[in-house]
């Protein structure tokens, strides 16, 4: 089969790769993905916000970048505990596909799969070659295997009588010459087979032809045939992959080849990433996508992404989410301190209790844990909906907690509040 795929590579004709006129592509750097692509949403990074939404409380990284150079991505995160990740695509225009999301442990992992595969001016001839092969194949190995019974000498007049030079390959001589003669074999008997697929292509695409090529193909021989069929046909591949890409434009008989040629070379070495080695290098080729083309492109190819990470929580602890906490006004006027205390109780459903914090600044409060007991308080984590604090027991036993909230400029207030936590047994609303 790589035999034939070979003579019919001999026999088309060299396409011409010519630069369109166009503007330039822009000044916006192209920004391909690592791969594989690895979270950290242990790590208090600066990309890593907290999340705090009617899900519950979790850490969100945004990922933005171009499906360039790879289509196909994979996407790991280390999670500091067990939890829900999740990723949301944000780019309604991007044609870069989210698939296989799932926690397990405390690992999370995806695959970023991109719709827009890369092609060049070579894979598109290689497809249209695959569609001869096709008709092509069966009458090849008839003639193959026909040759095993004449001599070198016998191929090699051949050859000389249809004017055709002699192999290239002198160690596999016979081999070769086994090849051209099968593949001479098949052209004398592909004529009929090619105007019937010529006349086909002509009616897809009727711009592309003229009255003088039809004319011309009722008497051409297979050779001529051939070439005028892959020319029609890969120039078909390049027009669809253009078309997959959002881009496109009028095409006739006079500019097809060298339009389309052009503009796939240009998405070729975007696609490919090859524009971020050397921007400067392909800005004549790359001016055969007008800036609409550019635009259009890197929207299909754009990824934005919200991976998120949810912590798990008990369904029956009814404190486990932070919009279900007690609010406490941080900045009481004439208070010197407010002593927050409560009860937790894991073997009873209520591992984690959560305080909102209104008015709450580290610039302006100082919060101050007690030391006795077994559980943790986690840093205040601050969002739109304001600042919650959560406390969380960090072993299996219950255990009283108490946190105390003071300003960081002395007063000469004296004066304590201490709120204690209300159990919460009512379905809260969200939001306040």
């Amino acid at each position: 089969m790589n035999a034939f795929l070979s003579c019919l590579r001999l026999a088309s004709a060299a396409l011409l790769v010519a630069a369109g006129s166009g503007s330039a592509v822009g000044s916006s750097p192209w920004k391909p993905p690592p791969n594989p692509l690895h979270l950290d949403f242990r790590a208090d990074a600066p990309q890593r916000r907290v999340l705090l939404s009617e899900d519950g409380q979790g850490w969100q990284i945004t990922l933005e970048f171009q499906m360039i150079r790879y289509t196909d991505v994979s996407l790991t995160a280390d999670l500091p505990d067990p939890g829900r990740f999740q990723i949301v695509q944000e780019n309604p225009r991007s044609l870069v596909d989210v698939r296989d999301v799932r926690g397990e442990g405390t690992l999370g992992a995806a695959r970023l799969v991109g719709r827009i595969k890369e092609m060049s001016l070579a894979d598109a001839e290689t497809r249209a070659q695959e569609d001869i092969k096709k008709i092509g194949e069966p009458l090849y190995q008839k003639y193959f295997e026909e040759s095993k019974s004449l001599r070198a000498g016998q191929l090699r007049a051949y050859l000389r009588e249809h004017e055709l030079p002699p192999p290239r390959d002198r160690q596999n001589e016979k081999e070769e010459l086994r090849k051209m003669y099968a593949w001479d074999r098949t052209l004398d008997e592909l004529a009929p087979d090619l105007r019937r697929e010529l006349a086909k292509a002509a009616e897809r695409k009727p711009q592309w032809v003229t009255s003088k090529d039809k004319a011309r193909w009722e008497k051409a021989k297979s050779r001529s045939l051939l070439k005028d069929y892959l020319i029609l046909r890969e120039h078909e591949i390049i027009e669809e992959y253009l078309k997959q890409c959002g881009l496109g434009g009028k095409t006739d008989n006079f500019n097809f080849r060298t339009k389309l040629d052009a503009q796939l070379a240009a998405v070729h070495l975007i696609v490919s990433g090859q524009v971020c080695e050397g921007p400067g290098e392909f800005s004549s080729a790359l001016k055969a996508l007008s800036p609409q083309d550019v635009n259009t492109l890197r929207g299909a190819l754009s990824v934005r992404l919200r991976c998120r990470y949810y912590p798990e929580v008990d369904p029956e602890d009814p404190n486990a989410q932070w919009f279900q906490g007690q609010r406490v006004a941080c900045r009481a006027r004439g208070v010197a301190a407010i002593r927050l205390e409560g009860k937790l109780a894991p073997g009873a459903h209520d591992r984690v209790d959560w305080w909102i914090l209104e008015d709450y600044s580290p610039d302006g409060v100082i919060l101050e844990a007690a030391k006795q007991g077994t559980f943790r308080i986690d840093p205040p984590l601050t969002g739109k909906w304001g600042t919650a604090l959560r406390v969380v027991a960090t072993g299996e036993e219950a255990t009283d907690y108490a946190v105390e909230i003071r300003p960081v400029k002395k007063t000469r207030d004296r004066r304590k509040i201490v709120i204690h936590e209300i159990p919460n047994i009512e379905t809260p609303k969200f939001p306040y």
